[in-house]
């Protein structure tokens, strides 16, 4: 399957570079030549725009989306969302049309972009084959017992009511294993959303600092040798 993405930005140069990045994990991107088109307060020009062609992903500059747009996209979303700012307040309200989405603070590190496009398009480290995650995850997942939630979109994990935040890599893997909750998850299907190596291990470490350390529980059980299962 052959991934494109439309992105809309307001910083030229930095359009360039999420262009050659894209291209580099096999995503074809376009790059809009009139970003103003988020900042409008009338969306018919954004609707227009997403109706004309289908893309795999949209990446967008969140400091210059405009309330009625981001309404627009919390409704009408046609597919995942990377969204992208250089403050929290720029974040983008999740999506009710299935569709994950998630959120990068800018400057960010490469890595978190790479890691984030191949979550939110399941792709592997050449772009060509699908890893075991569903693109259309939605915001929120819950364990059987309820006691683990993610909201894709705000970076966020709630577990027995308490929030913790996530970036955008911890964020990928736990969205993989509650993709696959109850089933054991190999190490070598988390390790292109961490950029391989040990690396894997240290973001599940850092995901038991956050979710597990602070309420004394076990959630991400170790398969030895083999990966890791949450529940």
């Amino acid at each position: 399957m052959k991934h494109t993405a439309l992105i809309l930005c307001g910083d030229a140069r930095f359009s360039r570079f999420l262009l050659t990045e894209l291209s580099y994990l096999g995503v074809s991107a376009t790059p809009f030549d009139a970003p103003e088109i988020l900042s409008s307060p009338d969306t018919d020009g954004l609707s227009v725009l997403m109706d004309a062609s289908e893309y795999s992903l949209l990446v967008i500059d969140g400091n210059i989306c405009s309330e009625a747009a981001r309404s627009w996209l919390a409704h009408n979303a046609p597919c995942p969302i990377l969204a992208f700012a250089r403050d929290g307040t720029h974040r983008l309200p999740p999506t009710d049309a299935g569709y994950a989405s998630l959120f990068l603070r800018r400057p960010f590190p490469i890595t978190d972009f790479d890691g984030a496009v191949r979550a939110l398009l399941s792709l592997d480290p050449e772009g060509s084959r699908p890893l075991p995650l569903s693109p259309a995850v939605r915001n929120e997942n819950r364990d059987r017992q309820g006691a683990l939630s993610v909201t894709q979109t705000d970076g966020i994990a709630t577990v027995q009511g308490h929030s913790v935040p996530l970036t955008a890599t911890e964020s990928a893997i736990l969205a993989c294993l509650l993709a696959h909750r109850g089933e054991l998850v190999p190490r070598d299907t988390l390790a292109p959303l961490t950029g391989g190596g040990n690396s894997v291990d240290v973001y599940v470490c850092r995901l038991r600092r956050k979710l597990e350390k602070p309420l004394g529980i076990r959630l991400i059980h170790t398969v030895r040798g083999q990966g890791y299962r949450l529940g």
